[in-house]
């Protein structure tokens, strides 16, 4: 017997579902675990004062969805984030004579491809418009993963019939598969827990491998054809989805579920739902932040817990009108030597923006072929496509050509041995590994690290004429950027499980005689050098902002830290281009976010004796500090900072913004310094959070009984039905405190 509520075994388009508690909660639920574990930028404040609050704010959140009223809608607030490139810090006559220009990244022809670092427009979205558009997906959640198909390959009867029924890989909710008996695969997806995507690893890797599988299950039935893989690539997918078509499209696709799975469902009764989806789903910028960026576009927020799952129900009528084309035999023209020819297309998927395509050509066609020509028209054909499906050629939605790429099926599988070494690689750490499996595990993780760098240096080769430069380069099937924060991620788990198990007092094998260091001393200088390692990625790469954290949390210190922050305060000088300047804004904000919810925050003997997690805290301090006091520098630098010294108990006086106000209430509240605004959930939630921070329940209770005693009756009596619902203790111990 379920003891699930039946109107619960199903959601559904209902405006009663959306809006009803158990559906919000977990939707906050989803939305709070990815935005901490996932967002490159995160309100962590937010979080907190949301969490402590929960039944209050849900039953605000009930409110506006049943009546309509979206009139609290925040805008998107603009986080500029370095994108997937190369910088470089100057020498010193450089920086003497104020020459900060950036290295520009050339094309396969010489020309300049990018003259500065690109920036990744990163919307920091509020936790309620979050949890909104998260319970909008919880409720269509089965029925558009359904219609994408099952990933898993094994779940089919042949790899043939697996590929028939699904061609994305990228943003999957975490699903169980039930078999119909026609067949067919329903998915369910789990929104009672916390997880919201599935592992982004194994469906990339099936993803990767698609192509493979194809080609060699093709070879055996060519007739004087060759195979070619080809790669498009989206250009700025997120920002050119078309908004005001997503609604439409979610509820197109329900109606396809609706209809071909007999599920019950009314276009009248739904409507309400649809009209509070449509205002849920429409974002717009800040005027402050949109004010002098005529490039910043306003499609799915990258930011947005649900927007991969939008993004897949956008693209789910192109993915078809792909799949259709291929079952009828798509002929695409290419042309070879000013002659037509007419490449056959064999498959197709899709990864959000990265995607794979399979084609034949005639051999002797293909004798003459060049595979940029093959790569460019395999472009122009996919936008003939892209503006035929979606109608909309103003949003700019296109494949961006210069990122196109045709592969030989021969080049292809020797590319493809890299996500195949990073397979394995997981395999030995996924189970309870032992010391020598851990060993071989980090050697592994090294020699991606060494792979990654090798991948990007072979990017420079275009620069230099001779063809020995390019006599031999490494190919890979998977990014440099992508191998080097799957191998930083790694690492710092498995160097953690190898200090827990290292012997303090066993001398290590690989010793020198003439000097006594044991295994976890051997250990603890491997740890360090494997961080400086991550901190020199980061160094190359201002997107890798995540490698740099795991280094410095590996071994935290102030010798690795203080040249870190030297480089980015280079970077912050007047006369350095905005965008170097944006870049580490935002690594700076990042390392402060780091601070106060990650770096040495894990157990104490999973950091080597000689790192000095003390002294780190106390250099990010100053850089704190003195980022506080500087009122030019951007809301969100200001926010971290603000954190990380609240959580270092260092209580500042911050600048008066509305961006700040929850802030100022935090280190007020570190003060003991009684509120005086009315209105105390932001103040209630600021005392209680400094008391888990500090540990100190006594001074919280005085510092709560001096606020009482300030409010009206009306006012006092609404703030201790607050306190009932998070901890009725509290009042208790009030109670006791008043009467000694």
């Amino acid at each position: 017997m379920s003891i699930v509520d039946a109107r619960y075994e199903r959601l559904m388009p209902s405006l009663d579902l959306l809006a009803d508690e158990a559906v919000l909660a977990q939707a906050w639920k989803k939305s709070d675990a990815y935005i901490r574990r996932h967002n490159w930028y995160a309100d962590i404040l937010e979080l907190e004062q949301v969490s402590l609050l929960l039944p209050q704010t849900l039953k605000e959140w009930q409110r506006q969805i049943s009546t309509g009223d979206h009139s609290a809608i925040s805008p998107l607030r603009l986080v500029p984030a370095p994108k997937n490139g190369k910088w470089y810090f100057p020498s010193k006559s450089e920086a003497e004579g104020g020459d900060w220009k950036f290295k520009a990244i050339l094309n396969k022809a010489g020309e300049v491809q990018q003259a500065e670092p690109d920036l990744r427009p990163l919307a920091h979205v509020r936790i309620r418009e979050q949890v909104l558009a998260s319970a909008v997906m919880l409720c269509l959640a089965d029925a558009v993963e359904t219609l994408q198909g099952n990933t898993d390959p094994a779940s089919y009867d042949s790899m043939a019939q697996a590929r028939q029924r699904v061609c994305s890989y990228g943003n999957r909710l975490f699903c169980d598969w039930l078999e119909e008996s026609d067949g067919k695969q329903h998915a369910r997806f789990r929104w009672g827990n916390a997880t919201t995507y599935s592992q982004f690893f194994m469906d990339y890797e099936r993803f990767l491998e698609r192509p493979a599988e194809v080609c060699r299950e093709a070879l055996p039935s060519l007739h004087n054809e060759q195979l070619f893989v080809v790669k498009l690539d989206l250009a700025k997918f997120y920002d050119c989805v078309s908004q005001s078509a997503v609604v439409s499209r979610l509820r197109k696709l329900y109606q396809r579920y609706a209809s071909e799975f007999a599920i019950p469902y009314s276009e009248v009764e739904a409507e309400p739902f649809w009209q509070a989806a449509e205002k849920i789903v429409s974002w717009h910028w800040s005027p402050s932040d949109a004010a002098g960026r005529s490039e910043l576009k306003l499609g799915l927020p990258q930011g947005l817990v649900a927007s991969g799952f939008f993004a897949n129900a956008y693209m789910h009528d192109f993915d078809q009108m792909v799949v259709d084309g291929l079952r009828q035999g798509f002929g695409i023209p290419i042309q070879i030597n000013g002659v037509t020819v007419h490449a056959r297309l064999l498959d197709y998927c899709r990864y959000v923006d990265d995607m794979r395509l399979v084609v034949a050509i005639p051999t002797e066609s293909a004798q003459n072929l060049a595979l940029e020509t093959l790569a460019g028209d395999m472009s122009n054909w996919a936008n003939l496509l892209i503006r035929h499906c979606f109608n909309d050629a103003a949003n700019g939605l296109e494949t961006k050509k210069e990122k196109s790429e045709a592969v030989a099926w021969e080049d292809f599988a020797v590319q493809g041995s890299t996500s195949r070494f990073m397979r394995g690689v997981n395999g030995q750490i996924s189970t309870a590994p032992d010391p020598a499996t851990l060993l071989q595990a980090t050697g592994s993780l090294d020699h991606l690290l060494w792979l990654a760098d090798a991948l990007d240096d072979a990017n420079d080769v275009d620069e230099n004429p001779l063809s020995l430069a390019r006599i031999s380069l490494p190919r890979a099937d998977v990014r440099d950027d992508t191998v080097k924060r799957f191998a930083a991620n790694r690492l710092r788990q498995v160097l953690r499980m190898r200090r827990s198990m290292a012997d303090p007092d066993l001398p290590a094998e690989d010793a020198l005689t003439n000097i006594e260091v044991s295994e976890r001393q051997a250990l603890d200088h491997e740890m360090e050098t494997i961080a400086r390692k991550l901190i020199a990625c980061w160094s190359r790469n201002p997107a890798l902002a995540s490698v740099l954290r795991c280094g410095l949390d590996i071994f935290p210190s102030a010798k690795l830290l203080r040249p870190v922050l030297q480089a980015l305060m280079l970077k912050l000088e007047p006369t350095a281009p905005q965008s170097e300047q944006e870049v580490a804004l935002f690594v700076l904000a990042d390392l402060f976010r780091a601070g106060a919810v990650e770096t040495g925050l894990h157990r104490p003997e999973s950091y080597p004796e000689s790192a000095d997690i003390t002294g780190y805290r106390k250099e990010l301090l100053q850089a704190a500090l003195a980022a506080t006091e500087n009122k030019t520098l951007p809301w969100y630098l200001h926010q971290q900072a603000a954190l990380f010294l609240a959580v270092m108990q260092y209580p500042v006086t911050l600048h008066p913004s509305a961006e700040l106000a929850s802030y100022n209430a935090l280190h007020d509240a570190l003060r003991l310094t009684p509120p005086t605004a009315a209105d105390g959930h932001s103040a209630l939630t600021a005392g209680l959070l400094v008391m888990r921070i500090t540990g100190q329940r006594d001074r919280f209770i005085i510092w709560l009984g001096n606020w009482l005693q300030k409010l009206t009756v009306k006012e006092a009596n609404r703030l201790i039905d607050d306190i009932a619902m998070i901890d009725t203790r509290i009042l208790g111990e009030l109670h006791a405190a008043w009467r000694g």
